[in-house]
């Protein structure tokens, strides 16, 4: 009997949804889906795509085709000092 309700407990906790996001990464591979020159490195949180470096804003975590164009033609190819930019201070 006891073997049985551990066994049922076990089932139970293995149904619960996950709250490490480290354990529900997916595999990234293959080519970017927008540029499809670079490996793939990113999945955009918004539509799924899989995305390189070049196709992708890692702040925010969305894919070129999920911001609007005179967003992405603003932001491309910039490295803001996002500490002025946010206001806040970087903590490592």
């Amino acid at each position: 009997m006891k073997m049985e309700q551990d066994d049922a407990k076990r089932r139970a906790e293995d149904q619960k949804p996950s709250l490490d996001m480290r354990s529900n990464k997916k595999e990234i591979t293959g080519k970017c889906e927008i540029c499809y020159a670079n490996d793939a490195r990113f999945i955009c949180i918004k539509c799924g795509r899989k995305v390189c470096s070049s196709c992708y804003f890692n702040i925010i975590g969305l894919c070129q085709k999920c911001v609007s164009k005179d967003t992405v033609e603003r932001w491309k190819g910039r490295a803001p000092d996002w500490e002025k930019v946010l206001g806040i201070e970087w903590v490592d």
